[in-house]
């Protein structure tokens, strides 16, 4: 069985070494823990774990969402895509800045135009979400429905207090008076 605490790595004997491996890594110095390659996928898994932990810490911490909430988050997040795509975009359109660079240059451009085409389809999968689930109309519903329910509940309360039929006029143009201030002044 492999002691994940120790290198993965084995001895000439067959063994699991013995030594600890690198922070972040699965073996040790000798084992090459401290090669270029393995060094940058200790440094990706300690910032995984890293933002692993923070998203914990902060899930914990928030309410449930609400569905206006979830509409809210989805909205901004189709910003952030955008934003995201339109950096990229500037980016991809000032690849002539490296014409006749060295490797780094070259190396620059791929991993540009890989995350522009990244955002795009981020973008385009968020936004097409966003329209599928035509969440404006069904908002529009769940506030027709509410506003149904109140009227009901008023118009009980109404029968209830036994209101003549001037005063139950006079108390709806009320109400409708004032859902159009508090409608007009949003």
């Amino acid at each position: 069985m492999i002691d994940p605490k120790r290198c993965t790595a084995t001895n000439r004997a067959g063994e699991q070494c013995g030594r600890p491996p690198m922070r972040g890594g699965k073996v040790c110095a000798s084992h090459g823990g401290k090669s270029p390659r393995v060094l940058a996928a200790s440094r990706r898994r300690l910032a995984e774990q890293e933002a692993t932990r923070e998203v914990a810490r902060l899930s914990g911490a928030r309410d449930p969402l609400t569905l206006t909430d979830v509409y809210r988050e989805m909205l901004n997040t189709a910003g952030l895509a955008v934003a995201w795509r339109d950096v990229l975009e500037q980016r991809v359109s000032a690849l002539d800045e490296y014409a006749g660079m060295n490797g780094i240059g070259s190396e620059q451009v791929r991993a540009d135009v890989a995350l522009f085409e990244r955002a795009m389809d981020r973008t385009a999968k968020v936004l097409e979400l966003i329209a599928r689930l035509d969440l404006d109309t069904r908002m529009t519903q769940i506030s027709a429905q509410q506003g149904e329910q109140v009227a009901r509940a008023l118009r009980a309360g109404m029968d209830a207090a036994g209101l003549s039929t001037g005063q139950r006029e006079a108390a709806e143009a009320a109400m409708v008076a004032e859902l159009r201030r508090i409608g007009g002044a949003r």
